[in-house]
């Protein structure tokens, strides 16, 4: 993959392939052990952040397409969530935060109160996560891939099924008359 590059140029990479990633609504999980132990850091040391409650943190990378009341429409933002609590009995808790991104808010009300900077996080760790995200996706697509071809071939094969069902039926016809 790709070396040390602009933080920029990153992010717009990252933007540019998580609408391919596998994800349940809009958002991807990275597992991954180094950036488990830089998040857990990160998220534990600053008092910004909810402190998860383990030394180990799952990260999720979201993208949102500026549903909740921001200007400009359709613009593309990025959120980072973790999972700060897990109790068995009653389930799991995740936050998220949103990077420092040039995007107002309709309402002042859902302008996120703690934002993260970029540059905060080091350029290693946004390319452990490129690359992370790049990889779901070239999964993604090629699983997408195999099952519309499936797809296709069995709608092909109901064709021509159908077709000689058809073809069967004229021949009946012409031997009735």
């Amino acid at each position: 993959m790709l070396g040390d590059m602009d933080i920029k140029e990153r992010i717009a990479n990252i933007k540019k392939i998580l609408p391919y990633c596998s994800h349940w609504s809009n958002e991807v999980m990275i597992v991954d052990e180094e950036l488990g132990r830089f998040f857990s850091k990160f998220f534990t040391e600053d008092d910004r952040f909810e402190t998860p409650e383990h030394n180990h943190t799952y990260v999720k990378i979201w993208e949102d397409y500026t549903g909740y009341g921001c200007d400009p429409q359709d613009y593309q933002e990025i959120r980072i969530s973790y999972r700060y609590h897990y109790d068995r009995s009653d389930g799991e808790d995740w936050v998220s935060y949103h990077f420092e991104e040039p995007i107002k808010y309709k309402y002042d009300f859902l302008e996120p109160k703690v934002k993260i900077k970029f540059e905060e996080i080091p350029d290693r760790i946004w390319k452990i996560i490129q690359d992370q995200l790049y990889e779901n996706a070239i999964e993604n697509v090629n699983k997408e891939l195999e099952s519309a071809k499936k797809s296709f071939e069995y709608w092909q094969e109901k064709k021509n099924s159908f077709d000689k069902k058809l073809k069967l039926y004229e021949e009946v016809g012409e031997n009735d008359e």
